[in-house]
C-alpha cells in the first residue's frame, strides 16, 4: 500500500475493522523548568467534552498545586473561538498552532480563511478574527514564522508555521 499514488489511494474502499465502541483520552498540563518537564495536572476527556472545560480543569488542578503559568503552550486541537475567548478573558497568555481552513492557495480567487497566513513567504504579526459556527468571534494575534526546509523530509523551499 505504501507505494500507491495519491489518486489510486483515494479510490480504494477500506472496510472498518472491528473496534471497541469506546475509547479513553486524557489531557495533561506540564511545567517546563530549566529544560525539564514535570506533569502537574491530568484530566480525563470524554468524546463530547467541551474543550473550555478541559482547559479550566487543567488550570484549576495546576493552581491547587501552587502553579500559575506565565505562558500556555497549547496543542492545535484546542484552536477554537471558545478556548481563545476564555483564555483572553482569564488573562492567560497563550501560543497555539493555527488550523489552516478556507480556500486553498491554488483556488483562482486565492487563499481564504487562515490559509492566507500559510501562503505567506515572509514572517510577521497579523490580526485575525476567527468566527465559530455559532457566529461568535474573537480577535487574535497571528504569528507567521518561515524557515527553509533544507532537504529535510526530502523537501526544499520554505515552510510556513502559523501560530495564534
Amino acid at each position: 500500500m505504501a507505494n500507491l499514488t495519491a489518486a489510486s489511494r483515494r479510490s480504494i474502499a477500506v472496510k472498518p475493522r472491528a473496534a471497541p465502541p469506546h475509547f479513553h483520552a486524557y489531557a495533561t498540563a506540564y511545567l517546563v523548568h530549566r529544560g525539564r518537564r514535570f506533569t502537574v495536572a491530568l484530566t480525563h476527556v470524554e468524546h463530547d467534552t467541551d474543550l473550555v472545560e478541559v482547559v479550566k480543569r487543567l488550570l484549576r488542578t495546576a493552581r491547587r498545586a501552587g502553579i500559575r503559568p506565565s505562558l500556555l503552550l497549547l496543542d492545535r486541537g484546542f484552536y477554537s473561538v471558545e478556548v481563545i475567548r476564555y483564555l483572553q478573558a482569564a488573562r492567560y497568555p497563550f501560543i497555539m498552532p493555527v488550523i489552516c481552513r478556507g480556500r486553498r492557495a491554488d483556488d483562482p480567487r486565492g487563499p481564504g480563511g487562515t490559509r492566507v497566513f500559510a501562503a505567506h513567504h515572509h514572517q510577521g504579526w497579523f490580526r485575525y478574527n476567527p468566527t465559530s459556527a455559532s457566529k461568535r468571534t474573537a480577535t487574535v494575534q497571528i504569528g507567521v514564522h518561515c524557515r527553509n526546509w533544507r532537504g529535510r523530509r526530502n523537501r526544499h523551499g520554505r515552510q510556513t508555521l502559523v501560530y495564534a
